[in-house]
């Protein structure tokens, strides 16, 4: 029989997956809450009801497993065919406790591949990614815990000598307005490329849900980096990923945001023409990242190459099983219906925050992905800043609403920084709230209005001080 689904699932992360006194994660979402309206899938999601069966059969599966070897290709069988990359050949899925730990591996990769070069790691969107990624990137750790349960020491290096320049560009600047990488990343592979491997990292739906300026790798030096593409949202186009294999782009990905598995599991596809070169490189460079990585995260052929931890992660396991039968679930939805629903939804939503006195729209909403809104949040003609959000954002998602509402929690996106110490917040519907909608045949979108007016009344309660 499962175990207590809370024991099992806050395991093989980070402590990012562990529960507080409270009982929640530090964003303020229970690992289980069945009835929760989630608006947050940008940030996290939750075990409900969908979810019961996926981590059942993955547990039994763990637990009769003769080969857990057989377990991962399985699972690597049905992301390929779910994506669409049966045909592509030698295409490769890497996998990893999270998002952010799938941002080790271009550096890695790099290094393998350039033996003895210094790497400069590059991010654009750095302010709108995930607050560990940077760390990553550099080869640090950024957790306290790894995916084995283990303590390590957050804030040091994982990667011995190896000298890893991270360089962050943002998207927005100050005062919240896009900006464009294109001019920078020319520029520093320029000044870097003579002496450097250089991993330039984009974002195909940032937190806001702005997909980056793709048409940078058709620039003239784009064949002297490695292209890396965040797409850890999951909130894609069907020939997106196609394209950017073909491109010899790693991707990451999650089942945890979009497709709203509770968090968190990640994968990393590598094109057939990169993976080769990995298969033949010497990989004792990179044996110290055993503290993050286990042997069932690397495809069966790197795994007499590395000696990375020999444990298996149940709860990971778990975690992508829930994500990949959403994601077949999702798959079965007619395309027109679906995106129907999402139009009415981010416009009927867009219509309230624009006549709303405490709300304003984030700048960049054309460029958004359709299925997020970004928007700061004021108080007597005043922004709340980064940590009156944060304050605020995981009071109002642990709060109990059954009285007043009927309904005991409801959850958001977290704040997501830009500025000094600006923020703003967001709603976010994942596949499961789509389903919802076209099943339900919904157009009044009776939850989200709801969720709204609490907003208001708690953002007019707890500051209610403020001049």
């Amino acid at each position: 029989m499962l175990p207590n689904i809370e024991e099992f699932l806050e395991k093989g992360c980070n402590e990012r997956t562990y529960r507080n006194k409270d009982g929640f994660l530090k964003y303020g979402i229970a690992i289980h809450s069945p009835t929760l309206i989630n608006r947050g899938s940008c940030t996290s999601s939750t075990v409900t009801d969908c979810n019961y069966e996926s981590i059942q059969n993955a547990y039994q599966e763990y637990k009769t497993a003769r080969n857990y070897s057989d377990l991962i290709r399985r699972r690597s069988r049905s992301l390929k065919t779910l994506l669409g990359m049966q045909r592509r050949g030698k295409d490769m899925i890497f996998y990893g406790p999270s998002g952010t730990d799938l941002s080790y591996y271009p550096g890695m990769f790099i290094k393998v591949l350039n033996p003895g070069r210094p790497i400069l790691n590059v991010i654009t969107s750095a302010d709108e990614v995930g607050g560990g990624t940077g760390i990553a990137a550099e080869g640090i750790y950024h957790g306290a815990y790894n995916q084995f349960d283990e303590e390590v020491p957050k804030g040091n290096k994982v990667s011995g000598g190896t000298k890893i320049k991270v360089h962050g560009l943002d998207l927005r600047s100050d005062t919240g307005t896009l900006v464009s990488p294109l001019e920078d990343l020319g520029t520093i592979v320029t000044n870097y490329v003579d002496n450097h491997a250089i991993v330039i990292n984009l974002t195909h739906c940032s937190k806001s849900g702005i997909a980056d300026y793709l048409e940078v790798m058709d620039a003239p030096w784009a064949d002297k980096v490695l292209w890396n593409v965040d797409m850890c949202q999951f909130r894609y186009e069907e020939n997106i990923i196609k394209d950017l294999l073909a491109r010899n782009a790693t991707i990451m990905l999650t089942g945890s945001k979009f497709f709203q598995s509770p968090p968190f599991c990640g994968a990393m596809l590598v094109p057939a023409a990169m993976y080769e070169k990995l298969v033949d490189a010497d990989w004792s460079k990179v044996r110290m990242y055993k503290s993050v990585f286990s042997i069932y995260d690397i495809p069966a052929e790197l795994r007499v190459k590395v000696d990375f931890n020999r444990e298996f992660n149940p709860a990971l396991h778990a975690r992508w099983q829930c994500a990949i039968d959403e994601m077949f679930r999702f798959k079965k939805l007619e395309i027109a219906a679906a995106r129907g629903k999402v139009d009415l939804w981010h416009k009927k939503i867009v219509d309230i925050i624009n006549e709303s006195e405490e709300f304003e729209l984030m700048p960049g909403l054309d460029r958004s992905i359709k299925t997020i809104i970004s928007f700061r949040v004021k108080v007597n003609n005043k922004f709340l800043n980064l940590e009156e959000l944060k304050k605020f954002h995981y009071n109002f998602c642990t709060k109990d609403f059954t009285e007043e509402y009927g309904q005991k929690h409801v959850f958001i996106g977290q704040p997501v920084k830009y500025g000094k110490n600006e923020g703003f917040i967001r709603l976010a519907i994942g596949s499961k709230n789509i389903r919802e909608f076209v099943t339900d045949d919904e157009t009044i979108f009776e939850n989200d209005k709801m969720l709204i007016h609490m907003l208001k009344k708690e953002l007019n309660t707890a500051f209610a001080y403020v001049d």
